[in-house]
């Protein structure tokens, strides 16, 4: 039988404990929480139906892209917040500023330092 080879957190880390998922592909960066699903007894640790190593890296055939963060409030909190930044800067880049009044534009730019 292969020995589990965690180890810090990762070692602490039980069935329907909180991880956060970290992956970046293509350039686009995501996190996600998730619950430990299945820890085996070489310590690959399973989350979303994600298979992740005793060293919580997630590998593709091209090597490592996403790997498990100590879940915290404070970390989720910044995760949220950045969720957030990203709808807004959707929302405000496919938003139709043509029946925008000149004045509300101008007063905009400064507020984000373009002008």
């Amino acid at each position: 039988m292969t020995q589990d080879k965690r180890t810090g957190w990762l070692a602490e880390l039980k069935v329907g404990d909180r991880v956060i998922i970290h992956e970046s592909q293509y350039g686009a960066i995501t996190n996600r929480i998730g619950r430990i699903q299945k820890i085996t007894p070489a310590g690959k640790i399973d989350v979303l139906n994600r298979r992740f190593d005793e060293e919580g890296r997630q590998r593709n055939g091209y090597g490592y892209w996403g790997g498990l963060i100590q879940y915290s409030e404070e970390k989720v909190a910044e995760i949220n917040a950045e969720e957030k930044r990203k709808k807004l800067m959707r929302i405000l880049r496919d938003f139709d500023w043509t029946t925008t009044p000149l004045k509300d534009l101008e007063e905009i730019a400064k507020k984000v330092g373009v002008l």
